[in-house]
C-alpha cells in the first residue's frame, strides 16, 4: 500500500506540527479534533508557522499556500479517517481515551490503514489489543517542535509487523525526518535516557554538588551540543513531576502520587529502576 492520505487526530501543538510537515511533504492531510475551536486553533498554528518560514526566506508564499491547501480540518472522526492510509493519533496521554479512539478507528478505517500513536511512553501493544489489526499499529513519537526536530521514534508493539514498520519508516523519511526503531519499553529510548538524567540534575542540586546555574551551564557547554540549549533544572521545576517543588535547602516531601523523592543530604535517594518507575 502506498501512503497518500494522512489523518491526524488532535489539533494541539503536536498534531498541528505533524499535519504541517506531512502536508509540506506533499501528503493530503485531514486534522481532526473534538471542537471547531480546537481545529481552528490548530490551523492557525500551522499558518503562523508557515508565515514565519516565508518571512525568513525558507519558503515562498506560493509554497506556503500550497501546503495550507493540502490541509483540511473537521470534528467528524468518520470523515477524517475513513479514507486515510495512515492515521496518526496525537491526543491526550490517557490510555482509556486512546483505547476507545483506536477501537473506533478500527471500525471506521479501511482494513489496510495503518494506525500510529504519538504517545511518548504508553503501551503500543495495549492500544493495538482493542483492534482487529494489531499488526498494523505502531508508535510514531515526534518531538516538539515538530517542524524543527528531526527525530521520530518508531516503536514496535509485540505484534507490529515488519511491513508496518517499513511503511512507517518510509513515511518518516518522506517528511524529512530521521526514524529510529525502538522496542516497546517504559519511556522508549529518548525519555528513558533523558528523564533520569534530568532527575540526576535535581539530585546534584539537592546534595549541594553545584548551583542550579552552574549545573545548567555544565550541560549546555559540556556534553550537550551547542545547538541544543537545554536548561535542565528550569525545565524540570515547571513540570508536573515536581508538584511539591520546595527550596533545595530543606527536605523533599511526598508528591501527589505518594512517591518520596529525596532530601537535601541524599537520604532516601531512589535507585535507578525506582526512579524510572516513578517518573515515566
Amino acid at each position: 500500500m502506498e501512503i497518500k492520505k494522512i489523518c491526524v487526530l488532535g489539533a494541539g501543538i503536536m498534531g498541528a506540527g505533524i499535519a504541517q510537515v506531512s502536508a509540506q511533504a506533499g501528503f493530503d492531510v485531514v486534522i481532526r479534533d473534538m471542537e471547531d475551536r480546537f481545529v481552528e486553533n490548530g490551523l492557525t498554528t500551522i499558518k503562523s508557522n508557515l508565515d514565519r518560514a516565508v518571512s525568513k526566506g525558507k519558503l515562498d508564499r506560493g509554497g506556503a499556500d500550497a501546503v495550507l491547501n493540502r490541509i483540511s480540518g473537521t470534528t467528524d472522526l468518520t470523515k477524517a479517517a475513513s479514507e486515510a492510509d495512515l492515521v496518526i493519533e496525537a491526543i491526550i496521554e490517557v490510555m482509556d481515551v486512546k483505547r476507545q479512539v483506536f477501537q473506533d478507528l478500527d471500525n471506521i478505517c479501511k482494513k489496510e490503514t495503518l494506525l500510529a500513536t504519538n504517545t511518548s511512553g504508553l503501551s503500543i501493544t495495549e492500544m493495538a489489543a482493542v483492534t482487529q489489526r494489531t499488526d498494523k499499529v505502531i508508535g510514531m513519537h515526534f518531538f516538539n517542535p515538530v517542524p524543527v526536530m528531526k527525530l521520530v521514534e518508531l516503536i514496535r508493539g509485540f505484534t507490529t509487523s515488519d511491513d508496518t514498520l517499513n511503511m512507517a519508516w518510509e513515511f518518516v523519511e518522506k517528511i524529512d525526518k530521521t526514524p529510529i526503531e525502538v522496542k516497546e519499553a517504559p519511556g522508549f529510548a529518548v525519555n528513558r535516557i533523558l528523564v533520569p538524567m534530568i532527575n540526576e540534575a535535581v539530585f546534584a542540586l539537592a546534595e549541594g554538588v553545584a548551583s542550579a546555574d552552574d549545573i545548567d551551564k555544565s550541560m549546555m557547554l559540556g556534553p550537550t551540543t551547542r545547538s541544543v540549549r537545554w536548561r535542565w533544572l528550569t525545565w524540570w521545576a515547571w513540570t508536573p513531576f515536581c508538584s511539591c517543588w520546595k527550596d533545595f535547602t530543606g527536605n523533599w516531601e511526598k508528591t501527589n502520587t505518594g512517591r518520596r523523592r529525596c532530601c537535601a543530604n541524599g537520604a532516601g535517594r531512589l535507585s535507578g529502576p525506582q526512579k524510572r518507575q516513578g517518573i515515566l
